[in-house]
Order: structure tokens, then sequence, then C-alpha cells
């Protein structure tokens, strides 16, 4: 059985500059199922399928494509990565905690 996916128009504030408005197609996460046929036997698995952004129109104010932007939408800007260890280390370490245990 499969549903119709529900893509709402949104409008977001662009990753970069967080100030000009991008057009972008919504799809939610789901889940959906698929079907494997073999000779005389079928399976049913079902499969999470991750939230995406299609991002219609270019940002006015600091000129990033389109495709610029779904990349960072999906995968995150680089701040929005998290810390290397090494940086967690000399946080924990100027704070004054034991990095050996």
């Amino acid at each position: 059985m499969s549903y119709e996916i529900k893509r709402e128009p949104k409008i977001l504030k662009c990753p970069f500059c967080d100030k000009g408005q991008i057009e972008a197609s919504y799809t939610p996460a789901r889940v959906e199922t698929q079907i494997a046929r073999g000779s005389g036997m079928n399976k049913t698995t079902r499969v999470w399928v991750d939230e995406r952004y299609q991002v219609i129109k270019d940002c006015p104010n600091c000129g990033k494509t389109a495709s610029q932007i779904e990349k960072s939408l999906s995968k995150g800007t680089e701040e929005s990565k998290p810390p290397s260890r090494q940086e967690i280390l000399k946080r924990l370490k100027d704070a004054g905690l034991p990095t050996k245990v």
C-alpha cells in the first residue's frame, strides 16, 4: 500500500546569510514499503526515507545557487558540524575536568 507524498511549499531563511527569503518544496521524512519478488517468495521491507528540501529559487541576497542551498540544508553548514575529538578534549581541559579515567 502506498500513500501520496505530501509536498509542502515553504519559505525559508538562507542558511548562509540568514537574511534572504528562499522558496522551497519540503518533503517530510517517511517510511516506504519495498517489495522484493523472487521465485515463489515475496519479501516486504520497510525503508526510512529522510526529509528533503527542493529549493526553487536562488538566494536574492547573497547570490548562492539553489543546488548549494539544497546541499547545505541536507548536510548542514560548517558551523553545524559536530566538533572534532581534539576540540572536545581541549574544552574539557579548559573546564578543569579530567581527560583520562
